[in-house]
């Protein structure tokens, strides 16, 4: 009876560990991306952007904001995307994207780094997954940074007063995918 009673008490110390450790990194996320919160893409959405968007193996990829990598995960499995780089500053979701690579074999890289200190020069394609104040902060950075012959693709969210969508694919029940071209 005291070891079952030792057993639970490890437990729960434990679950308010993680608990802790959770809620600290969800906090500090959040103010470190500037109130744009880590939520993870839905299935049904991943399944939209592979269906509608078509990717060239031999492209650069950076998701900014990639919480666990999922998005990146799924790209280099369903369409056979090597060279992929995610950014995100919730240290949760960063750790369990580690974890996950590593269980997965994913070749894809996350890095704990915030994405406003990086130079996207040398990516051929940038998702975002953002809200809309997010991308309107990034919209300088793109012009400046981003090659010409660059693609911006957004999910859910348009880029506001930057420029047109050269294509903008919409399903009622999952969403919208904008894509911008420099």
């Amino acid at each position: 009876m005291l070891y079952l009673l030792i057993f639970m008490l490890i437990v729960l110390v434990l679950l308010l560990l993680f608990f802790f450790v959770y809620a600290v990194s969800t906090i500090s996320g959040v103010i470190r991306a500037r109130g744009v919160p880590y939520v993870p893409l839905a299935r049904k959405k991943l399944v939209f952007l592979t269906e509608n968007v078509k990717f060239d193996p031999a492209e650069y990829l950076v998701d900014l904001g990639c919480g666990n990598g999922r998005v990146l995960r799924f790209l280099e499995k369903r369409q056979g995307l090597t060279r992929l780089d995610g950014y995100e500053v919730n240290w949760w979701a960063f750790f369990q994207g580690r974890i996950l690579n590593r269980f997965n074999r994913a070749k894809n890289k996350i890095y704990f780094k915030n994405f406003h200190q990086i130079d996207l020069a040398r990516y051929d394609v940038v998702y975002c997954y953002l809200l809309e104040s997010g991308l309107r902060r990034l919209r300088d950075k793109f012009d400046r940074e981003l090659k010409p012959g660059a693609r911006i693709v957004s999910s859910d969210f348009p880029i506001r007063d930057w420029r047109e969508p050269a294509q903008t694919f919409e399903d009622k029940k999952v969403g919208k995918i904008f894509i911008y071209q420099i």
